[in-house]
């Protein structure tokens, strides 16, 4: 606990340095490099938990490596937990989102003349202060984290973010919500609305340990987006789509919902990035 006295003076110093910063032009978050967001939340904020919520191949993890990349380039330090791919392809998938190479051009080694561009891309990525940890290949051991296993990889990194960089982390992504293993999975009394409530809880709990801003991946149901608007159009995804939430929109402090018209009217997208450079 803190004195009035002394929460009023840190509280002032806060709002100062935030209106100093915003009269210099500076952005006062963690931009992500989506402009339209950008401007209607001035970046990620710590210690807030951001949910970025889509459909299956909407995006979501595009966005998160995205914003991450551009964090990194405005010398904002990051972590990027994947629970659906390895480390490896985390960072092809990186490198594949600068180069705008298909990612399925490098798994199925036809990259041919764009070696180069991947390579470049690569060299890029190798300059800017990101941590990737996806799952591990080849191990006997390995287990789909806990809150409580990110939260000791997120301190870990934090340290040696500290150490290389001189900063502390900016943001941390977490790809995505729904895989990260609850603790209380073998209690019979636990639903999974319960669980996935429980994992939103930790994630805040990240945010405010680290002081960081957290932005976490979620999957939609595909059934509601099956739902027509007034024209009769497949409509855009609400807050209530997220899957098995349950109380998870009371935990989270903000709520990015993807939809591309493209993919749900089923148009031909690039075939190089799969989400817009500016949403």
């Amino acid at each position: 606990a803190k004195s009035s006295n002394e929460l009023a003076k840190e509280t002032l110093r806060y709002a100062l340095d935030r209106t100093n910063a915003a009269r210099a032009g500076e952005m006062v978050g963690v931009k992500t490099g989506f402009h339209r967001v950008d401007e209607l939340t001035s970046g990620l904020h710590a210690p807030e938990l951001t949910l970025v919520a889509a459909a299956p191949s909407m995006g979501k993890t595009s966005f998160l490596i995205a914003a991450a990349i551009n964090a990194g380039r405005l010398g904002q330090p990051g972590a990027v937990f994947s629970l659906e791919m390895t480390t490896r392809d985390l960072m092809t998938r990186a490198a594949c989102s600068i180069c705008s190479v298909p990612f399925e051009w490098v798994r199925t080694g036809r990259l041919g003349h764009r070696t180069g561009d991947f390579a470049t891309a690569l060299e890029s990525l190798s300059r800017l202060p990101i941590w990737w940890d996806g799952l591990q290949a080849n191990d006997p051991s390995a287990t789909v984290p806990t809150v409580l296993d990110l939260m000791a990889k997120a301190d870990r990194i934090g340290r040696e973010c500290l150490r290389h960089t001189g900063k502390k982390l900016a943001m941390i992504a977490v790809d995505y919500l729904q895989n990260v293993r609850p603790i209380i999975a073998s209690r019979k009394e636990s639903t999974r609305e319960g669980q996935v409530a429980e994992i939103g809880k930790g994630l805040k709990l990240l945010a405010l340990r680290t002081n960081t801003a957290v932005v976490a991946a979620a999957a939609i149901n595909r059934e509601g987006l099956k739902d027509k608007d007034k024209n009769g159009q497949p409509r855009k995804p609400l807050v209530t789509d997220v899957r098995e939430s349950g109380a998870l929109d009371f935990i989270v402090d903000n709520v990015l919902l993807l939809h591309r018209d493209d993919y749900i009217h089923e148009r031909t997208i690039s075939p190089g990035y799969d989400f817009p450079k500016d949403a």
